[in-house]
């Protein structure tokens, strides 16, 4: 992914949102060993070891207090958010500075409901049927009067007509918007979970999503073994709002990660 510099001097993803971690090799001795990955903030010159043992070195004049850089769970997300990025072009890191996401319904020039297919899972189908009151048959593409059942843990489709979703109203909102399923609920954001050591995306087994949901709510930000990244569709012109702040943020983080990885918390880690 193409980056660039912003006035600041911080990286960024080429188009206005900010990437305040540059990844690049550790070649200091002592710091992280031979070809194992470090993160600089380019704007205050500071080396961090590795995602998980973010422990800032800033030896250069004019360096901010230690305090200023006491690592946090946001700190270790930024870091973490720098050695994946490449990995996921579509999506743009959220942050405390984020603006706030307003859905702009008609006036939106892209509108979600009419690119995308919708997945369901048993769930989601249950309580759209429950809230709606409609028939499955009326909920989900069917062939033959039967529902389409692919071979996937969202095995159903949200029905589509006329190249948009069946249940999106002329005004460009959602005629069953307590009964919408949760890729609905959870969009635009998504949340990945890093492996802090290595600095790479990993699977969302229930012991690192529940290690996730701790970092969170550890006010120090956790131990930075696992590490969740608060991301958003790029696509998505709807971030008009005012900046989450630190609290809407961690809120926003933990909120999608309990919907996103439900079913992983539901279960009890090996």
């Amino acid at each position: 992914m193409r980056q660039t510099r912003n006035a600041g001097g911080e990286a960024g993803s080429g188009d206005g949102w900010p990437l305040p971690y540059a990844r690049k090799p550790s070649t200091r001795p002592g710091e992280s060993g031979a070809g194992a990955p470090s993160f600089r903030r380019a704007s205050r010159g500071c080396t961090f070891t590795s995602v998980a043992n973010l422990r800032p070195s800033c030896n250069g004049v004019g360096s901010p207090p230690y305090h200023e850089l006491a690592v946090s769970l946001h700190d270790r997300a930024r870091a973490a958010w720098a050695a994946i990025a490449p990995r996921v072009a579509a999506y743009a890191f959220v942050g405390p500075e984020t603006p706030a996401f307003r859905c702009l319904s008609s006036d939106c020039p892209v509108n979600c409901c009419r690119p995308f297919t919708v997945a369901l899972d048993a769930e989601d189908l249950a309580r759209f049927t429950r809230v709606s009151g409609l028939p499955v048959e009326a909920i989900v593409e069917c062939a033959d009067g039967l529902p389409v059942v692919l071979p996937l843990t969202e095995p159903y489709v949200l029905a589509r007509h006329d190249g948009a979703c069946k249940f999106l109203g002329p005004d460009g909102r959602c005629t069953q918007y307590d009964a919408r399923p949760t890729a609905c609920r959870l969009y635009p954001y998504q949340v990945l979970l890093v492996d802090g050591g290595a600095g790479r995306i990993t699977s969302p087994s229930p012991g690192r999503v529940q290690a996730a949901l701790a970092a969170i709510d550890d006010p120090s930000g956790g131990d930075g073994e696992i590490v969740p990244v608060l991301l958003a569709h790029r696509a998505c012109p709807g971030f008009a709002g005012p900046p989450l702040g630190i609290e809407g943020w961690r809120q926003l983080l933990r909120e999608t990660l309990v919907l996103q990885f439900r079913h992983a918390l539901a279960e009890q880690p090996a």
